[in-house]
């Protein structure tokens, strides 16, 4: 068997982590298989320090000559036009939650790109509407923008897999998977969150094989986006494998030292919403202070509250100002509030989330005893460690005038808010008679969460990393 060569396609600091840092890479190493990582990154002396090994080499990932045609007018037609296309007959309340917020900001706009914006909603409800229509303008896409960005890499290495963390949704993935489609090489996508197959649309190139979370993962990548059911394998969560071993690498001494917390104190933990959605992040941060100050939390209790990575990621000064806000909260109250801020690594371009904060994170809701949030998927990471969980239901969208309560409607979030796993308040009075009620009581909702571990925790559950390596494996060996 001659030794296979295989594209890892990273553009972004989640699709890094998940596809570098977790087994999927050591493992395909181990098979002895020849690696190119594909990166924006390939001149960052760290980043090729930290990747580069035997038969592991990085090339540079055209985001230049991409982005050039991706901000012309029509390409972010097809591009805005397509996010709003799933074939007919299925649940797509995110989208249509989304084009209520398009049409909530309308006014807002100059009066062409209202009509552009229009034109875009009604044509993706007759591709909605008629499959024929919706293949046909796929093609005119593939047509229109299939380019040679990354030629002499595929001339020079002749690769027989591409891999990538997306189906096709995000711009760059895009062209070079229409690419590795002119050169007959195989497309594997790694579905990267759980929302990614019912809030995006559908791909612009359809993937020869995907793998998927869990049975439910599988479900969608057939219905919303029609891979074939033999072109699935269900791999589980490689960043969550940490989650699953018998002993986690943090003991609960070990965490209580990490943040200086008090002993004989019950554990909140906040993790604050994205700010590029919501906005109240630093009014419920001052509100849980309020009710632990007069009383209203009924136990002694400290706080570990953890910003949103993208307040460090794509911070314009309106964030900026609300991390700066938030930071200072819990620096004036350190008597009952502990900070962490997610670590973020720069890059040249971009930068990465580590797998180390995955192991902070996971020690935060192993030890922590009610968890707040506003419908994130930190809601599955808690259900995994049987942390009761509360969803805050009463704070408002960043840019259109609804309630996140609204949330719960949502395609991905529907699912699993059904089982009542998790509690939602919709009031202030609310949000404390529930943490009193999970502090009082952690068994409550117990059996509902462990239905959620079970069903939505992927499969292979501590080995998905190994799992997916070995399909990879398989499918490279197979494509003679």
């Amino acid at each position: 068997m001659r030794q296979k060569t295989i594209f890892i396609a990273t553009h972004q600091g989640f699709t890094t982590r998940y596809l570098l840092q977790t087994d999927i890479l050591a493992r395909l190493k181990e098979y002895g298989h020849r690696i190119v990582i594909i990166s924006p990154n390939s001149n960052d002396e760290n980043f090729r320090n930290d990747y580069v090994s035997e038969n592991v080499f990085i090339e540079q990932f055209n985001y230049k000559k991409i982005y050039t045609i991706r901000d012309t007018f029509l390409y972010q037609f097809f591009t805005q036009t397509r996010r709003f296309i799933f074939p007919d007959g299925l649940d797509i309340a995110t989208l249509r939650d989304k084009e209520k917020a398009v049409r909530y900001n309308l006014n807002k706009k100059p009066i062409k790109q209202r009509i552009v914006l229009l034109t875009t909603l009604w044509l993706a409800a007759l591709c909605r509407k008629y499959r024929l229509l919706r293949v046909l303008f796929l093609q005119i896409e593939r047509l229109l923008f299939s380019k040679k960005f990354h030629q002499k890499i595929f001339d020079y290495y002749k690769p027989d897999m591409l891999i990538l963390a997306d189906v096709g949704t995000i711009d760059i993935s895009n062209f070079i998977m229409r690419e590795a489609k002119a050169h007959n090489v195989p497309v594997v996508s790694i579905v990267l969150s759980w929302d990614n197959l019912t809030a995006k649309g559908i791909g612009g190139v359809k993937p020869d094989y995907a793998v998927a979370w869990n049975s439910n993962m599988k479900d969608e990548l057939m219905r919303y986006h029609e891979v074939p059911s033999e072109r699935i394998f269900v791999g589980g969560i490689p960043h969550f494998d940490l989650y699953f071993k018998p002993c986690f690498p943090i003991s609960e001494t070990e965490f209580r030292n990490m943040f200086g917390l008090v002993e004989g104190k019950k554990i909140l933990f906040y993790g604050t919403a994205s700010p590029s959605s919501f906005r109240e992040n630093v009014r419920i941060l001052r509100l849980l202070i309020e009710g632990i100050r007069d009383g209203r939390v009924l136990e002694p209790v400290q706080v570990i509250v953890r910003p949103h990575p993208v307040y460090y990621i794509r911070s314009t000064e309106t964030i900026k100002e609300e991390a700066t806000a938030i930071e200072a909260l819990c620096e004036q109250n350190r008597d009952i509030i502990r900070l962490n801020k997610p670590q973020v690594r720069q890059r040249k371009i971009g930068c990465e989330m580590p797998i180390a904060d995955q192991k902070i994170l996971g020690a935060i809701l192993k030890h922590s005893n009610v968890f707040l949030n506003q419908f994130s998927t930190l809601m599955l990471e808690a259900a995994i460690f049987d942390l009761p969980i509360i969803n805050i239901g009463f704070d408002n969208f960043r840019n259109i005038e609804m309630k996140s309560t609204e949330l719960q409607f949502r395609t991905h979030l529907s699912r699993v808010l059904d089982t009542g796993f998790a509690r939602m308040a919709e009031s202030e009075a609310q949000l404390f008679e529930l943490i009193n009620l999970y502090l009082r009581d952690s068994s409550c909702d117990r059996e509902k969460r462990k239905v959620i571990r079970e069903n939505e925790g992927g499969s292979h559950k501590g080995s998905a990393g190994n799992a997916i390596a070995y399909y990879l494996h398989t499918l490279a060996v197979g494509n003679n």
